[in-house]
């Protein structure tokens, strides 16, 4: 009979250990790539649009040589500030679903501006279309700042994900609360093990993140990922990497807590066995 009841608590345990690691794979999720705001954050930090910024005008200068104007024509064609509205813009497009088209009419005009008062203060041979010449510049900002046509399926991917996330987080949660009824019915008798054996599955889903996070972070240099230009790896390297922090911290944590919890058990057990 103990043999049994020592097995079915051994399975109890394990089924809690792998619901707690649910919970907090997808708590990591929601908080760093299926947050919105989390890549705002990441974005100001690595300083995406300055690094964007300084990419515009390196990709705009190659036009330099053919119009035979100075450098210092696209100095104010946009700003930084232009490139942080545009990239939010398409952010919202793929996070909310929006639909908002990236307006460069203000690049255009901007492009024209310059040329003409250029064209007033120096003497260049320019044969080019001045309008089909802002077109190029404005095409050029945005294939900078907008590496995407899928724009539309990438919010169809993300709703879902968050979706089975928001809900898998919801079941786990009950059946947590199911597993530790069980575990206390289990152990009706001796009710400090429903702390003993919590304690052991916290403590095994904490190690579990631990050792994953040792093995990852030792196997994947993570500044070797590249992904389109270095602005936007350095984005998906801080993420990733905040990814790894809170897989770290977070099963530290739960190691600490599941050995608190196991320490506790055990005071309780040896303290009523005392008394009997």
């Amino acid at each position: 009979m103990k043999i049994t009841l020592y097995v079915v608590r051994a399975i109890l345990i394990i089924i809690l250990t792998v619901i707690i690691l649910g919970i907090s794979v997808t708590r990591i999720l929601s908080s760093t790539i299926l947050d919105e705001a989390h890549v705002f954050r990441t974005m100001k930090s690595t300083e995406y649009y300055n690094k964007i910024y300084e990419e515009v005008k390196s990709n705009f200068e190659k036009y330099i040589g053919p119009s035979g104007l100075d450098e210092s024509l696209f100095l104010d064609v946009c700003t930084v500030e232009d490139i942080q509205r545009d990239t939010e813009t398409i952010l919202g497009n793929i996070y909310e679903g929006t639909e908002k088209n990236i307006d460069t009419t203000p690049i255009k005009e901007n492009v024209i501006k310059e040329f003409n008062s250029a064209l007033e203060n120096a003497d260049v041979d320019v044969d080019e279309n001045i309008n089909q010449f802002a077109e190029q510049i404005s095409e050029e900002y945005l294939n900078t700042i907008y590496h995407t046509e899928y724009e539309n399926s990438i919010y169809e991917g993300y709703h879902k994900i968050k979706t089975i996330v928001k809900r898998g987080q919801q079941i786990l949660w009950i059946l947590v609360i199911g597993m530790l009824i069980t575990i206390g019915l289990i152990n009706i008798k001796e009710l400090y093990n429903i702390a003993t054996d919590t304690g052991i599955a916290i403590l095994s889903s904490g190690l579990f993140l631990v050792v994953t996070y040792l093995f990852v972070h030792s196997n994947i240099r993570v500044e070797q990922i590249k992904v389109l230009n270095d602005s936007i790896s350095l984005v998906l390297q801080s993420v990733i990497l905040s990814i790894f922090k809170l897989i770290q911290s977070g099963g530290i944590l739960l190691a600490i807590s599941g050995t608190i919890l196991m320490i506790l058990g055990n005071i309780i057990k040896v303290a009523n066995t005392t008394e009997k």
